[in-house]
């Protein structure tokens, strides 16, 4: 398999807590469509198979976030555009309600990003990531971006270019995220850590 391939129950986005799961399958599919692009094209731009692809678009089969940030960047959008969430608003004042922000989760990850902004409202990115136990990127990210990242609960290790450190509830790190980095939670239970990232990468 090429770098990207996997398997899982699926990536899936939502408004809100309760709300019922969106699958990613037919946003990613008609984003290709729209751009005129076959398959084998969007493989040899993301390094992705095309079986996987195929698999991805037919609900079949399983993408983790960083995959899903090389396919969205590959369409030159971002994830936020197919996240659901309000469009709408005042710039110079947006609220988002407790347990109305937007979810990213990838259950073969055993975590979920919930996105603390309003879509296209914010300049850098505000997020809240749940870890489960043994929970974590399934391959390292780099991105455009700088980040800064506060553990509230659990204990996290942050790999960055090769040096790895444990982060504890209370301790902060900061790195340009052009680095290669991925999170792990080290702890028997959940864990999460609230993040900023500029520019927002979702």
């Amino acid at each position: 398999m090429q770098p990207g391939d996997g398997d899982g129950t699926g990536l899936s986005a939502r408004a809100a807590a309760g709300a019922s799961d969106t699958t990613l399958h037919d946003k990613l599919r008609a984003l290709r469509k729209e751009r005129g692009l076959s398959i084998a094209q969007v493989s040899e731009m993301t390094g992705i198979s095309s079986a996987f692809l195929s698999q991805v678009e037919n609900g079949k089969n399983d993408i983790t976030v960083t995959r899903l940030m090389r396919l969205v960047d590959a369409f030159g959008v971002s994830v936020a555009d197919l996240l659901p969430g309000d469009q709408t608003g005042e710039r110079g004042l947006t609220v988002v309600r407790a347990g109305m922000e937007r979810r990213l989760t990838s259950p073969s990850e055993q975590m979920e990003v919930r996105v603390m902004s309003a879509r296209g409202h914010s300049k850098f990115m505000p997020a809240l990531t749940v870890y489960e136990p043994g929970g974590g990127m399934s391959e390292a990210a780099a991105f455009e971006s700088e980040e800064v990242v506060y553990v509230l609960e659990g204990e996290i290790e942050l790999e960055y270019e090769g040096e790895v450190v444990t982060l504890n509830p209370g301790d902060v790190a900061y790195f340009d995220g052009r680095g290669v980095h991925r999170y792990r939670n080290l702890s028997d239970g959940e864990a999460k850590a609230f993040s900023v990232t500029w520019p927002a990468i979702f």
